[in-house]
């Protein structure tokens, strides 16, 4: 399902991955992406695949982290 966010047009780059380490602060997964605008971010936020995910890590994870920066 997370992999589908790679072919969301407005999406320039994005890189998925499970996290190496173990321990016990450490999350088991991490995405980086980039847009090239504010608005494109905007457009992907709001799209069914992303929201299909979003929907799904509410119900499995256990907390997450996001930053957006320019």
């Amino acid at each position: 399902m997370i992999e589908a966010l790679k072919s969301i047009p407005q999406v320039r780059k994005i890189d998925i991955g499970f996290n190496l380490r173990k321990g016990s602060t450490d999350y088991d997964l991490g995405m980086y992406s980039e847009f090239d605008s504010q608005e494109a971010l905007n457009i992907y936020r709001d799209h069914p695949d992303h929201v299909k995910v979003g929907e799904f890590m509410k119900l499995t994870v256990e907390d997450r982290k996001v930053v957006d920066w320019e």
